[in-house]
């Protein structure tokens, strides 16, 4: 479970690091007019919430390190079910709000696995 658990955790670094890539420099106009940004964009933080919501599953402590795991898990599965009502505002205020904590907090998770390995 221990690999399982740092897999998700770097995919959730990586995820992190390419939409970090495809906004920087870009406005929420730019985001709106680019179909193709927005489905990065969306793909990446899909992806992110899954690996919250796998790591829940395995291990629900160390979900508990990840701040609003549970609006990432919701979050999750509102892009998942919901594609006609995704709100474009919702995804962009998701990144800009919460990324630069939650980044920190994989980092921490990430070096506290590797340590105890």
């Amino acid at each position: 479970m221990h690999d399982r658990v740092l897999k998700s955790l770097y995919d959730m670094r990586q995820a992190i690091d390419y939409v970090e890539s495809f906004l920087r420099g870009k406005t929420f106009d730019d985001y709106l007019v680019d179909a193709m940004l927005r489905s990065a964009v969306e793909r990446q933080v899909e992806i992110l919430c899954e690996a919250v919501r796998r790591i829940y599953e395995m291990d629900p402590s160390v979900a508990a390190g990840i701040t609003n795991y549970k609006k990432f898990i919701g979050f999750r599965n509102l892009l998942i079910n919901a594609d006609d009502s995704i709100n474009n505002g919702q995804v962009w205020s998701l990144v800009h709000q919460h990324f630069y904590t939650l980044r920190e907090e994989v980092e921490k998770l990430k070096q506290d696995f590797e340590s105890a390995a």
